[in-house]
């Protein structure tokens, strides 16, 4: 191999080592209060339900159970 093809390598390969390190840096050091677990996220998604007051079941198309 050419000596421009071994600098092409170890460049290509130094830049995505050093990608992959600095991103496993970030993530690795982030603030414990920036992090929240799924049921901590707050969605609205349930107000709506809440405030019509409708308890109907939602079917899903072909569902057996709903079919008349």
């Amino acid at each position: 191999m050419l000596p421009i093809g071994w600098i092409l390598f170890i460049v290509s390969n130094a830049i995505v080592i050093s990608l992959v390190v600095f991103c496993f840096y970030r993530v690795f050091t982030i603030p414990k209060e920036h992090m929240h677990a799924p049921l901590d996220i707050d969605t609205h998604d349930m107000e709506e339900v809440q405030e019509n007051g409708d308890n109907e079941e939602i079917s899903m198309p072909g569902d057996p159970s709903k079919d008349a």
